[in-house]
């Protein structure tokens, strides 16, 4: 059965769909080279990273409601992972490629959200402190809003390194 929560939530990550396409067509793949003003990444690596999240929050829906918490993982370690993740895959991207990943990743979430009745989008998991965005207790709403929040965010990281160039 589908809720006004679902249909928000669905809406939600279409925008944010649509949003991480306008941001890749909106970066010449030229500068992808260019540091972000994430330190850790590049313009590319940051746009490669971005088609991690929808992975990431169909991971975040199946804990939520299957297994209630989230494994204890030492932060430097999430982070070595993320960002090594982020810079082997990242080798030579194309803004087709990135879409396309983003895309399958966008489509696991929807049918995931589509298969959650409304009884599990009231269901919480208990997250780590420090690992992610998500900490304490987390809803299915809760990850999937985090996403919207995350391309927001590393949109804003990308800015400074195309500002000259635009």
């Amino acid at each position: 059965m589908t809720t006004p929560l679902h249909e928000e939530l669905l809406n939600l990550l279409e925008e944010t769909r649509h949003g991480y396409h306008a941001l890749v067509d909106s970066v010449p793949p030229e500068a992808y080279p260019r540091p972000s003003a994430n330190p850790a990444w590049t313009v590319g690596d940051l746009l490669h990273h971005l088609t991690f999240g929808p992975y990431a929050v169909r991971v975040d829906v199946f804990i939520i409601r299957h297994i209630g918490f989230f494994p204890p993982l030492p932060i430097d370690l999430f982070n070595l992972i993320n960002a090594q993740l982020a810079r082997r895959s990242n080798l030579h991207p194309e803004p087709a490629s990135l879409k396309k990943t983003y895309d399958r990743g966008h489509l696991s979430v929807l049918r995931a959200l589509q298969n959650t009745s409304a009884a599990d989008l009231t269901k919480i998991a208990h997250y780590p402190p420090g690992l992610r965005a998500l900490q304490g207790n987390v809803s299915i709403e809760q990850a999937i809003r985090v996403l919207a929040e995350h391309l927001a965010e590393h949109r804003a990281d990308l800015l400074p390194a195309l500002e000259p160039h635009q």
